[in-house]
């Protein structure tokens, strides 16, 4: 049995190759759902407003902002500070599930 090009190109998507669609070339499935998505809020965003142009100028500055955002939280993420925290906050979350596992391994010991 053949693939139908749908499956064919999530299948592509899903190894790391781009698939042509039309002139267009997309990269990944995250590409693919995020163009999707955008589609999806325009649409939303037009009948809403009733306006075409609104709909595509909030459709524009949201993938900017997005960006802008993610340029700032990537660059934080990385800061040493915050790996220190992240640190801090792993070996608590750590501590916490242990206490919690005593708990519930004493509440079991006592038939509870």
């Amino acid at each position: 049995m053949t693939a139908t090009p749908v499956e064919s190109a999530i299948a592509a998507l899903r190894a790391g190759r781009p698939v042509a669609v039309g002139r267009a070339v997309i990269l990944s499935v995250e590409t693919a759902t995020e163009a999707m998505l955008d589609l999806l809020g325009y649409a939303s965003l037009d009948a809403l407003t009733g306006s075409v142009a609104m709909a595509g100028a909030i459709t524009l500055v949201e993938p900017i902002a997005n960006t802008i955002a993610h340029y700032f939280f990537d660059k934080g993420w990385e800061s040493p500070r915050f790996k220190a925290w992240r640190a801090r906050a792993a070996s608590e979350v750590a501590r916490v599930a242990a206490v919690d596992h005593q708990r519930v391994a004493a509440d079991v010991a006592r038939g509870g």
